[in-house]
């Protein structure tokens, strides 16, 4: 989409990093408070920029926790935040590495 332009494409990464870091945080909330209807919002926003960037098992992990609280199902919550939070962190390294890249 970014047809090569190396500074656009750091600049949706840094966008990326700073929106889902805020995300995760508001999904722990909405997870230990278990508010259903934040947890579906953010899981679906979470999702979508994360397929966008190319972080599809962070995407998928989302999808996971989207279609439970839709189901209103909060069975294995904190067992996926602690897979959430994992897979963002490795997510976080690859892209920050992808950043410390030269830009031509």
């Amino acid at each position: 989409m970014l047809r090569g332009d190396r500074v656009a494409f750091a600049e949706v990464i840094e966008c990326y990093l700073t929106e889902t870091a805020r995300l995760v945080q508001h999904i722990s909330t909405a997870i230990a408070t278990q508010d259903i209807q934040t947890i579906w919002q953010i899981a679906h926003k979470l999702k979508s920029t994360s397929a966008f960037i190319g972080a599809i098992a962070l995407a998928q992990l989302c999808k996971v926790l989207e279609a439970q609280a839709r189901s209103s199902n909060l069975e294995n919550n904190l067992e996926l935040l602690s897979l959430l939070y994992q897979e963002y962190e490795q997510v976080k390294t690859a892209l920050e590495k992808e950043l410390a890249k030269e830009v031509p």
